[in-house]
């Protein structure tokens, strides 16, 4: 015993070293910390018990460390410059905790095995990573929260397992984020974040719900060849680059509509073995269904087409799908191209689906302008301070053009409306929810399973909004 009342002396020097100090200092108490629960673990006489939780006390404490402000400017150091000491410190961290959630040698068929604190539980959120964070190859096996947490630059978690709950919800990512290939055996929460850089969650495996609820992405969003075994939520997001989600399959409800997709959309070649819902939304760049298919309900009501709109040879196996209240540009082409064995077609008349029509090309040059509008205010509002008085005017000058896009879109593109699609949804507090990264609304509310048209909005902080027939924010074609 005398041994480990040693070690626990030994413990709270770090403690406390890793507190204060110069970066020398707080270096040392990093690593002895690792060294202190790798011996922790190793110590056959005392109970596993007892082990574990002197290993998860040290686990608690690095995270801590992670989530703690950052001191100064100097521990911060300028972005694309230096990390300084604290990214120093927290690389530190990473680089010891990444060696230990997953296995130096992999298993036959490639995979990560578990390392030796991935049985332990892992509260990240609310850490400013000022370094490049990188977790690929992981195997987590109790849940981890990465909630809150600002990552200023590279995310990388692929190839990694998750057993238990995998929260990122409301985190900004300033740079690349790769998710690719990795496994989700319980819930997987990315609701109301924001990606700066270029997103990848292409060959991941979702056992369970996916839930990314109000996301904003600024770049090229990949999607390909991911397995859903349970409901997706991607409604009321906005993507900015092109998005790419071919060859997905979606075994449960799938639930993409009321979106703002800026550039290239493709759902080539998908398969969804329950309701899917892809309305309520805008599609600024050609959009392709071609060759996916669809076994459940599936509803495009209520979008709006803004260029290329291409769904040959999509297969319906059960209903019709339904494109009432769509909206398609002149200016583009619109396909609806079936194979001669499909026995529920779009139905078309006057070359476009019942119930839909064309926008003039004054429709197309007023949505242009106050599109125009609405950027220039995202831009000028991630200029400010946040809490700052500049802010909160930006935020107030971005909701007034916002709303003046939705009035517009609203009053003059649709002629006619459905229950459930009869007021605009509020963009600006979509924008201003996920810029702030409020930490209470999505984390532990999952989507409830109701219609879409009934469904509670989990990324606003405020009463749900009906939906939207034309989520505006794509970037119409200029009229010739």
């Amino acid at each position: 015993m005398t041994l480990g009342r040693g070690r626990e002396a030994r413990r709270d020097v770090a403690y406390a070293a890793l507190m204060g100090g110069d970066l020398a200092v707080r270096l040392g108490a990093v690593y002895a910390l690792v060294e202190l629960a790798d011996e922790w673990l190793g110590e056959v006489s005392l109970p596993v018990g007892v082990r574990r939780g002197h290993v998860q006390g040290v686990i608690d404490r690095l995270c801590a460390y992670l989530r703690s402000p950052l001191s100064t400017a100097a521990d911060n150091g300028p972005v694309g410059e230096s990390t300084g000491a604290q990214g120093r410190i927290q690389q530190a961290i990473v680089e010891e905790i990444h060696r230990r959630v997953q296995h130096p040698v992999a298993s036959a068929e490639g995979a990560s095995l578990a390392g030796t604190w991935s049985g332990f539980a892992f509260n990240f959120s609310g850490a400013v990573f000022v370094c490049t964070v990188n977790f690929t190859g992981s195997r987590w096996e109790h849940e981890v929260d990465f909630s809150d947490c600002i990552f200023m630059r590279d995310a990388l978690f692929s190839c990694s397992a998750f057993a238990g709950t995998a929260n990122f919800t409301h985190s900004p990512y300033r740079a690349l984020a790769d998710f690719s290939e990795s496994l989700y055996q319980d819930a997987a929460y990315f609701g109301g974040c924001t990606w700066g850089g270029a997103v990848n969650f292409s060959g991941c495996t979702f056992r369970a719900g996916a839930y990314f609820l109000g996301c904003c992405y600024g770049a090229d969003t990949v999607f390909t060849g991911c397995f859903f075994a349970g409901t997706v939520v991607m409604m009321y997001s906005a993507y900015r680059g092109a998005f790419t989600a071919t060859g997905c399959t979606f075994a449960g409800d799938a639930d993409l509509s009321s979106s703002a997709y800026y550039g290239p959309a493709s759902l080539r070649g998908c398969v969804f073995l329950a309701d899917a819902w892809l309305g309520g939304g805008s599609w600024g760049g050609r959009t392709v269904f071609s060759g996916s298919v669809f076994e459940g309900a599936a509803d495009f009501s209520g979008a709006a087409y803004l260029a290329d709109a291409i769904f040959t040879d999509a297969v319906f196996v059960n209903c019709a799908p339904s494109l009432r209240e769509c909206v398609f540009s002149p200016y583009s082409v619109q396909e609806f191209t079936r194979t001669p064995e499909q026995e529920h077609p779009i139905v078309l008349e006057g070359g476009l689906p019942v119930g839909s029509h064309l926008l003039t090309p004054g429709q197309l040059a007023r949505l242009a302008k106050l599109r125009q509008k609405v950027t220039q205010r995202c831009e000028q509002l991630a200029d400010k301070p946040a809490g700052s008085a500049a802010h909160r005017r930006a935020a107030r000058r971005l909701e007034q053009a916002h709303e003046a896009l939705a009035r517009r879109a609203h009053s003059r593109l649709m002629r006619h409306s459905k229950p459930g699609y009869t007021k605009a949804i509020n963009l600006h507090r979509f924008i201003d929810t996920v810029s702030r990264t409020a930490r209470t609304i999505t984390r532990h509310r999952p989507f409830t399973g109701r219609t879409p048209h009934h469904a509670p909005c989990y990324a606003f902080p405020v009463e749900p909004s009906p939906r939207s027939n034309c989520a505006p924010f794509c970037e119409p074609p200029a009229a010739a």
